[in-house]
């Protein structure tokens, strides 16, 4: 679980990194007043790849962080939804591989007894062999 914080804590700040950078980057460059809101938002549509498109970068240095906001986004989105899954069905795999080590177990023994009646069969074989090795002479005379 701390994996998943973790990720969590990183995706705000690079959220939150990439607002910043824009609003200094863009203020005073774009043709209405810029609010720290609308650059939260622009950030927020990129990493979540969702991309509004209402706030459009104007600098170069605000189309490079667009384009490093969009790559780390993906990258980010991967890893999360990833591991969000993964916690997710832990549950079910665990009671999967619960199942098979309890089939696993019930195979040992099925051997374990397989070898204990072939060990039977042959303590009988041999007494059957007896009995008929008495029987057998009777029935030469």
């Amino acid at each position: 679980m701390p994996v998943f914080w973790f990720l969590s804590l990183l995706g705000n700040g690079f959220i939150a990194f990439g607002a910043v950078v824009l609003y200094h980057v863009e203020t005073g460059h774009q043709g209405k007043p810029l609010t720290l809101l609308d650059c939260v938002s622009w950030s927020v549509g990129l990493v979540t790849t969702i991309g509004y498109g209402d706030l459009i970068p104007l600098t170069q240095e605000g189309k490079l962080l667009g384009i490093v906001m969009m790559i780390g986004g993906t990258l980010f989105l991967w890893c999360y939804m990833g591991l969000f899954v993964s916690i997710l069905i832990a549950p079910d795999i665990s009671l999967i591989e619960s199942q098979i080590k309890g089939i696993k177990r019930e195979t040992t023994l099925d051997e374990h007894r397989l070898t204990e009646l072939a060990a039977q069969m042959n303590i009988l074989q041999r007494k059957i062999e007896a009995v008929l090795a008495k029987i057998s002479p009777l029935d030469d005379s």
